[in-house]
């Protein structure tokens, strides 16, 4: 039997890039009974312009109504993972 007993909010924080050039798919991932690890899906967005490589970083942690305490999982650490994106133009 399978249910969920664990759900983790996550949030994308720009460092060098902008909010332009990736877009989120969702906000929560959802632990079922045994998983150790969920995909988050995170869209890089083309553009045209010339620009060398962009940061964001995507933060894992508690939803606010959630009491880490009594929760049956637990972030472990690293809960921030750094993302870079390269700039793909070739006219340089």
């Amino acid at each position: 039997m399978s249910y969920k007993f664990y759900i983790s909010d996550y949030s994308v924080t720009p460092l060098t890039a902008d909010s332009d050039d990736f877009e989120m798919q969702g906000s929560t991932v959802d632990f079922d009974d045994g998983d150790a690890q969920q995909m988050v899906v995170i869209l890089i967005k083309s553009d045209d312009k010339d620009e060398g490589p962009e940061l964001f970083a995507v933060n894992l942690h508690y939803p606010p109504e959630a009491d880490p305490t009594v929760c049956r999982g637990k972030i472990g650490e690293p809960s921030t993972a750094y993302v870079t994106i390269h700039d793909h133009d070739t006219s340089k």
